[in-house]
């Protein structure tokens, strides 16, 4: 890989001697022969998967998915084809279950979740890497998040942060390719026989800045920055670039291409479905790659939200769920990080805002006393010996601390578990019921 990052050295990149990036040497000039400066390491997931059955304990453990889909096969037929269930899992999707019945998932085939992230090794020290893991959606939601069940995939050594993504991962995905075309022999030690399994890849994970690279999107703060393409358009400030996800058109608002009516999520989301969403997502691809110039590809990038093709659409297309369909939705990150976020700097007054504004009429910025602040920053310290360990993380004084290195769990305990008791009677009520209906639909 290169030395600073950018590019993993495969595929078309594979015999370039230097950096197309930043023009880094591959090899250390130091040694002689093709010694590499820095190396990315892939683990092979086929070979994980058949560990996996080795034993008869973690072959019964695969089994949820076969069980699910039979009981809920049969709620159907007793039922007269509706469902009276509540929704629970990824396999009550009505994708995942036409790919059952057409056979493009068989009761031998694994259903995989791919996920990448960064992560900092150190707090203290430049130290950022990139991981991504395989979760396998056979294991039951009880277990199949823990530490134990999720496989690795491969590691993209830092500091920097990757110029070319796909030429990292696309070593992994040649390799789950294959097996889907070939299939992987597995030895079944439940049943004592060999099978041949093709992993069906349902859900690609990330977070908004992580996904964009590998999905080949513009990313959220584009006027059409929705990750599963549908129609939402967003809105900019007057002579602003970024573009945000506001449902409702702002008062005496004019931006020409930003003042459509106000949105109805409901009527929106009713009329997406995947087909509507992949009829959508192929006409505006090619629609792009037709682009005659560079003027012409920035413009058509602005419109339809897409910046080329996804790696993800090169893997065999019955067992894979179809480009933007797989791409998932980042839930975990809305309560954990976002929303608090944005309240907490609304009441205490140290949200950004234009200059024309006013900070000090800001009726609803009751935290903006620093003594009323660090009081309710003591409070939150004092509720700790109360906190159940099994919580976790218990938050820390935010008056001290929030500014850097809040945790996520912290903004969860703080912001829905503490907040409605201890901000009681100090916001305005209006405010208070506002973030308490927030607080209970979470």
């Amino acid at each position: 890989m290169c030395y600073n990052s950018c590019v993993g050295y495969t595929g078309l990149l594979a015999d370039l001697n230097c950096c197309p990036k930043c023009g880094q040497e591959q090899y250390d000039p130091l040694h002689t022969g093709k010694v590499p400066q820095k190396q990315f390491h892939t683990i092979p997931i086929g070979p994980q998967l058949q560990v996996l059955w080795w034993t008869s304990k973690g072959a019964k453990d695969l089994g949820y998915c076969k069980e699910y889909t039979e009981k809920f096969l049969k709620e159907l037929r007793l039922n007269g084809g509706n469902r009276v269930s509540p929704y629970s899992d990824i396999f009550d999707s009505s994708d995942i279950l036409k790919a059952i019945a057409h056979e493009d998932i068989t009761c031998d085939d694994m259903v995989l979740m791919f996920s990448i992230d960064g992560a900092q090794l150190y707090c203290s020290k430049a130290s950022d890497c990139w991981i991504y893991i395989w979760v396998i959606m056979d294991h039951a939601p009880g277990v199949r998040y823990k530490n134990r069940y999720i496989l690795p995939g491969g590691f993209i050594g830092g500091p920097n942060k990757p110029k070319n993504t796909d030429s990292y991962i696309c070593v992994g995905l040649s390799h789950l390719a294959a097996i889907q075309k070939e299939g992987l022999q597995i030895w079944d030690a439940s049943r004592r026989e060999i099978f041949v399994c093709r992993p069906f890849l349902a859900a690609v994970g990330a977070d908004a800045v992580g996904l964009a690279p590998i999905a080949g999107t513009v990313g959220h703060n584009g006027k059409s920055g929705c990750r599963v393409h549908c129609p939402f358009v967003g809105r900019h400030k007057d002579k602003g670039t970024h573009y945000y996800s506001a449902q409702l058109k702002p008062t005496n608002f004019s931006v020409k291409g930003c003042d459509h009516g106000d949105v109805d999520l409901n009527a929106l989301l009713s009329a997406h479905t995947t087909k509507a969403s992949k009829a959508k997502y192929d006409k505006d691809l090619a629609f792009l790659i037709q682009a005659p110039n560079k003027k012409q590809y920035e413009k058509r990038c602005l419109e339809t939200g897409l910046v080329g093709p996804s790696i993800f659409s090169g893997l065999p297309a019955k067992h894979t769920l179809s480009v933007p369909a797989l791409f998932v939705l980042d839930i975990m990150h809305l309560p954990n990080l976002f929303i608090p976020d944005l309240f907490i700097p609304l009441w205490h007054g140290t949200f950004d805002c234009n200059k024309t504004d006013d900070r000090w009429n800001w009726t609803w910025a009751a935290l903006a006393d620093p003594a009323v602040w660090k009081a309710h920053g003591q409070r939150v310290a004092d509720a700790t010996p109360y906190i159940p360990g099994s919580f976790d993380r218990p938050p820390c004084n935010p008056a001290e601390k929030i500014s850097s290195g809040y945790k996520a769990w912290e903004h969860l305990l703080h912001f829905f578990g503490l907040g409605p008791v201890l901000l009681h009677g100090i916001l305005p009520n209006n405010i208070w019921e506002n973030y308490y209906k927030a607080v209970r639909v979470f």
